[in-house]
């Protein structure tokens, strides 16, 4: 990572924590049969990825449940014309890569349910901050200590892709449930 990438990661690191300490919004729980509103977040880096995402939609519809996808474009792949997925591009993210308001603002204005956080590292601070910024009922996503105050549970593990972290997040609310 260069000079001027980390700079830009650490400003927008400082912009996020500064958020997060003005965020008040309380967890709450939500059992599952009520949800009816789920937002997904997720980095998109290949085909697959979409087709992935397709078939996650296409299973929350069979259960009744209304889902919004809200991808950050990693490399150019092509993205159907899906109105339930929303593409953020690379040239949506302020110099500190956060997002741009006008970029999220159908997504973050979704009262969602619950809200899953399919990220898989640190990396990717435009979808942490979206995390905050969305108003949902319950927020789960990966282990971040910095960020626990955003999240109602928070899943620890090495995690390859949001494949995974979403078969642990199912495997963790089957437990609680």
């Amino acid at each position: 990572m260069g000079i001027l990438m980390g700079l830009r990661k650490k400003a927008g690191e400082i912009t996020l924590l500064s958020m997060l300490r003005r965020h008040s919004e309380p967890q709450r729980t939500i059992a599952y049969e009520e949800i009816k509103r789920i937002g997904l977040l997720m980095p998109l880096r290949e085909n697959d990825d979409i087709q992935w995402v397709d078939d996650v939609l296409n299973q929350l519809s069979k259960d009744g449940k209304e889902c919004v996808v809200l991808g950050l474009l990693e490399s150019p792949i092509e993205i159907p014309t899906n109105p339930n997925i929303i593409i953020l591009e690379p040239e949506a993210l302020a110099w500190n890569l956060i997002p741009k308001e006008h970029a999220i603002k159908s997504f973050i204005s979704i009262n969602f349910d619950l809200l899953l956080n399919l990220c898989t590292d640190g990396n990717h601070l435009a979808l942490d901050y979206v995390a905050i910024k969305t108003p949902a009922t319950f927020r789960i996503g990966r282990y971040e200590p910095r960020l626990n105050k955003a999240y109602g549970l928070m899943v620890k593990g090495e995690f390859v892709d949001s494949r995974e972290l979403l078969k642990a997040i199912k495997h963790y609310l089957v437990k609680i449930h």
